[in-house]
């Protein structure tokens, strides 16, 4: 594409981003609206494989329907020359895959919390039957829109499990780096499991700087209860493997946070992955028992039959709103119950507003009631 190229009649392109093995990225303007956009182009050599620009748009119309401030929102689809393109709003930020190299190795609570907003938007687009397939350090961008407060964003979800070369007759156009679960290129089934690994990947990386498979040098900042869990998100046999996004959330919720440090709700970051201290009596969560160790890290946690360890947070997550769109199914609640639900956690967090609200509410009344009372005595 060239710039100033105008596409659909709908957006122009403003300038090249970049581009790969997979398709070009491109800054973009929707001419209606006059706003900024991200435009990625299918490489016109590998759209002309059959079957791939139907599984291009499939899952392109897929990701459209997520809705998550953890995923990058999918806006339009389209084609130019026989290519598809997909339209995405346009992020800021940097890839994670610069956030590791700058980095060598993270603190514990900076890793974890970026590995739960990744764990955050994963749980979600598996709740809706989307599977992203091929999470790396560059499908995951990270905005700071306060110092040291970081927001992370998801992209391509789906896109290269459409552009997957089943036939064995090219390459394999997703990324690799030891970061894709051993099941790929096995011809088995690819599920929500071979992303639980990818988020591990994610966060060995981070911690240690490398990817699973590389030679690690010891690492003293990292707890021993920590390696454990991320060992049994990264097992090879998916059915050994730490089976779902909530459960591997949980296990490193306690890691997230500095000791030093309260939990808050902070209106800058998404809250899917932050905790929010209500006051009420804190809740059970069921997470797998790794070890005596781990269950001491976890607090005071009792084994149940089944192996899981009942463990009692002093802070309430407030995942469950954000995790379940009210557009699909898997949210039974009302609109108005969303709505309750939703202003009862703001007001938690936020005391003094709600104080605030009342005094103004108890003040106007008082109006009200002097004004009637002055009427009545004339």
């Amino acid at each position: 594409m060239k710039e100033r190229q105008i596409l659909d009649e709908r957006y122009v392109i403003v300038r090249p981003l970049g581009s790969g093995p997979v398709g070009s990225l491109y800054e973009a303007e929707n001419l209606l609206l006059g706003k900024r956009v991200a435009v990625k182009w299918i490489n016109p050599s590998m759209a002309r494989r059959p079957g791939v620009a139907e599984r291009v748009t499939t899952k392109a119309k897929e990701a459209a329907g997520l809705d998550h401030p953890n995923i990058a929102s999918v806006l339009d689809i389209g084609e130019v020359d026989g290519a598809p393109y997909i339209v995405t709003e346009q992020l800021s930020g940097r890839t994670l895959e610069r956030e590791i190299d700058e980095r060598s190795a993270a603190a514990v609570p900076t890793a974890c919390d970026l590995t739960l907003q990744i764990l955050a938007a994963l749980d979600y687009a598996h709740a809706n039957g989307v599977v992203h397939g091929a999470l790396s350090p560059n499908t995951v961008l990270i905005s700071y829109p306060r110092p040291g407060v970081p927001w992370v964003k998801v992209t391509d979800f789906g896109l290269f499990r459409a552009l997957e070369d089943m036939h064995g007759d090219g390459p394999h156009p997703a990324p690799a780096g030891g970061y894709r679960a051993p099941e790929y290129g096995q011809g088995g089934e690819i599920d929500r499991r071979a992303d639980i690994y990818s988020a591990a990947a994610l966060l060995h990386a981070l911690l240690h700087g490398v990817p699973p498979g590389a030679e690690v040098e010891s690492s003293s900042h990292v707890p021993h209860e920590l390696s454990e869990i991320l060992g049994r998100a990264l097992r090879a046999n998916p059915r050994e493997r730490i089976d779902s996004a909530q459960e591997f959330a949980a296990a490193l919720a306690p890691f997230a946070q500095e000791p030093s440090k309260p939990a808050e709700i902070r209106l800058s970051t998404p809250p899917s992955i932050r905790f929010v201290n209500t006051g009420r009596a804190s809740q059970p969560v069921s997470v797998p028992a790794f070890s005596s160790g781990a269950a001491m890290a976890l607090q005071q946690a009792s084994l149940g039959p089944e192996g899981t360890a009942e463990v009692s947070f002093r802070h309430s997550c407030v995942t469950e709103s954000l995790l379940r769109n009210p557009r699909f199914p898997s949210d039974k609640a009302s609109a108005w119950s969303r709505r309750w639900r939703s202003l009862r956690s703001n007001l938690a967090s936020h005391p003094n507003v709600g104080a605030a609200w009342l005094f103004a509410l108890a003040s106007v009344g008082a109006g009200i009631a002097c004004a009637l009372l002055a009427a009545w005595l004339q």
